[in-house]
């Protein structure tokens, strides 16, 4: 049985005056019962219809969601988030909050990886060991020693920056015994 179009745009907006939330499943699940018909009758484009009617359509939640951060860019992304799902009742993640962000604003990565396609390339540099004076606590680097398992065992930590023979040198010199 076609459904009439006037009385399930009534329907649809009634239930998402109610609750803005409610993803396109739930409201065809609702209408459906509401009309007495099965919810594969209900069209998805009347229920986009009548959000886009309401102004709760996901594009102009984004567009919401990038002006605000255009006049504050430093906003956290959790008020964001939240400030959208109450007004549009559309879910966000994090991520789409930083592609929002102008440019400008965006924090570099936490855990220090670039965009792909922009890494530098390092060069080996090779690294006094010997502490740099006038810096007080700074420079008095020395390796950690801990103590092993056994008796006279050693472990030494060292982090250090150079060509791959440079280095084994450094760690052979270690080893010897002072004359």
């Amino acid at each position: 049985m076609p459904v009439d179009a006037d009385r399930l745009h009534q329907v649809v907006e009634s239930l998402l005056k109610g609750d803005k939330s409610l993803n396109e499943k739930d409201v065809k699940a609702a209408a459906g019962k509401q009309l007495k018909v099965r919810p594969e009758e209900i069209g998805a484009g009347a229920i986009r219809e009548v959000r886009r009617k309401l102004g709760i359509d996901r594009p102009a939640a984004l567009a919401w969601a990038r002006a605000h951060l255009a006049k504050a860019p430093t906003t956290e992304a959790r008020v964001v988030i939240e400030a959208v799902a109450e007004k549009f009742g559309i879910r966000l993640g994090p991520p789409d909050v930083t592609r929002l962000r102008p440019q400008e604003a965006r924090r570099p990565r936490k855990n220090g990886r670039k965009k792909a396609g922009r890494a530098k390339v390092l060069k080996p540099e090779v690294v006094d060991a010997a502490p740099k004076k006038g810096r007080g606590k700074a420079a008095a680097a020395e390796p950690v020693v801990v103590a092993g398992p056994v008796k006279g065992e050693v472990s030494v930590t060292f982090q250090g920056r150079g060509t791959p023979e440079d280095l084994a040198r450094f760690f052979l010199s270690l080893s010897k015994k002072p004359r």
